[in-house]
């Protein structure tokens, strides 16, 4: 899964006391497809504080249940022969841990494409469905993106015809039709709902454009265009809106675009510390002032500019992927909150952010609530799940089948501040023996509420 440029892709319970953890920042994690250009990765998606997946080329994911880290590979069609990129990294989307879609080019690569080729799974990566789309010569996907269960967007070119196609599902990706179709230029999409949504052009050469549509894809009226100028004549590589509001836009020579009221107005921001000298390529924001961009130093060593006030001020992160051969572009980046962070840089490499947990006991408080995936996972017969609460509180913690019936109770009393974990054995509920499946388990403590997903596989 190489990367391309847009020019290229158009042409027990047990208490711990006094203990404590402090800010780690980055650290590597390890990629099961070794490194180079067959462990090339794409985009990188968390569906909870522990659960996330990755694409990677092939049609293939990574999988990790405990934060990343182990990755486990999955290859949902073993005999497909499909082809990915993986900058830009667009050809996933979960919109929670169960509903997940990836596009792929039909072929060997971009060169030979024969059409697009979705692969969908509603239950967690268990099974999965795939469905060919405007199957002929020269059509390559480029991205796919859902806002829910039911609605969702394709971008893909058509280099026979010259033209460029933006696909709208309204059923999950069963049936597919066209709302966009125009001459041939690149674009990247963000939909914030079913109807609201941006698109940036990434062509060759200005001017470039930022778009937004109110009727999920099928007009679009033009908010802002880059003319370029004699510095700077470069376009838009990646497009990002944390809510209906609040979005941003990073693209080649460090530019950066950002809005506070839905795109009416674009600000260039100037302070936050990327290298004018790199591309930016991709973008993160947790809200509409906690954000995550990605830059190089001149000597190709990747950071990480950081900003907790929607870009008012910035501070910077370093990582460890610094890398003798200077193919060092972070392609993408997700955090899950605050503490937790992933993201996919040049060949296949990946980092963990973990940020600042403190917890201690006897006087101390723990600051913040956490409940962690379930180890192991999947699990026979039995399985140990942790959690930590910051104050006194009831708490319960109750594990329900796929249909949402009550299984087991396992906590369900007032509990200290603290650590604590606590085993599920499927053999002892109720003189049943569990079958097969996926699970959940909900956690509550006060008004905190988190509920995750354990499969039992016999």
């Amino acid at each position: 899964m190489r990367k391309y440029s847009p020019v290229i892709l158009i042409l027990v319970v047990s208490l711990l006391a006094n203990a404590s953890y402090s800010q780690t920042g980055w650290t590597t994690q390890t990629n099961p497809l070794g490194t180079g250009d067959q462990a090339m990765l794409g985009r990188v998606q968390f569906v909870s504080a522990t659960e996330g997946w990755i694409s990677a080329n092939g049609g293939r994911f990574l999988h990790t249940t405990d934060a990343g880290n182990n990755w486990v590979v999955v290859d949902p069609f073993p005999s497909d022969t499909v082809w990915n990129f993986s900058d830009p990294s667009l050809d996933m989307c979960w919109v929670n841990q169960n509903y997940g879609w990836r596009v792929n080019i039909l072929g060997s690569d971009y060169s030979s494409s024969n059409g697009a080729l979705v692969y969908k799974t509603t239950n967690g990566g268990l099974d999965w469905t795939k469905k060919n789309i405007l199957n002929k010569p020269f059509v390559i996907p480029a991205q796919i993106e859902f806002v829910d269960q039911n609605y969702g967007w394709i971008i893909l070119y058509d280099l026979d015809s010259m033209k460029r196609h933006i696909l709208n599902s309204k059923d999950g990706g069963n049936t597919w039709n066209t709302v966009d179709s125009m001459a041939i230029e690149g674009a990247w999409v963000d939909f914030v709902d079913y109807e609201n949504g941006w698109l940036i052009t990434t062509s060759p050469n200005p001017p470039y454009y930022i778009q937004k549509t109110s009727d999920g894809g099928a007009n679009w009226i033009t908010q802002f265009t880059f003319d370029g100028n004699s510095q700077d004549s470069s376009g838009f590589n990646f497009i990002f809106f944390a809510d209906i509001n609040n979005g941003w836009v990073v693209g080649d020579n460090g530019k950066i675009l950002h809005t506070t009221n839905g795109g009416e107005q674009w600000n260039f921001v100037t302070n936050s510390g990327v290298n004018i000298n790199n591309n930016c390529k991709t973008v993160f924001f947790l809200d509409s002032n906690t954000g995550w961009i990605p830059s190089k130093t001149d000597m190709n060593e990747p950071y990480i500019c950081h900003t907790t006030n929607g870009g008012q001020t910035w501070d910077t992160q370093e990582t460890p992927l610094a890398d003798t051969s200077g193919n060092n572009s972070v392609f993408s980046i997700n955090f899950w909150d605050l503490n937790n962070g992933w993201l996919t840089a040049d060949y296949g490499r990946i980092a963990h952010y973990e940020g600042v947990s403190s917890v201690q006991t006897e006087g101390v408080s723990i600051n913040k609530f956490r409940v962690d995936q379930n180890y192991p996972n999947p699990f026979n017969p039995s399985t140990t799940i942790k959690f930590s609460i910051p104050t006194s509180d009831f708490v319960t913690l109750k594990v329900y089948d796929i249909l949402g019936n009550e299984v087991a109770t396992l906590v369900n009393e007032y509990k200290p501040a603290g650590n604590f974990e606590v085993e599920f054995d499927s053999h002892s509920i109720g003189g049943r023996d569990l079958s097969n499946g996926i699970y959940f388990y909900k956690f509550q403590a006060g008004s905190f509420v988190e509920t995750k997903k354990m499969s039992l596989l016999k």
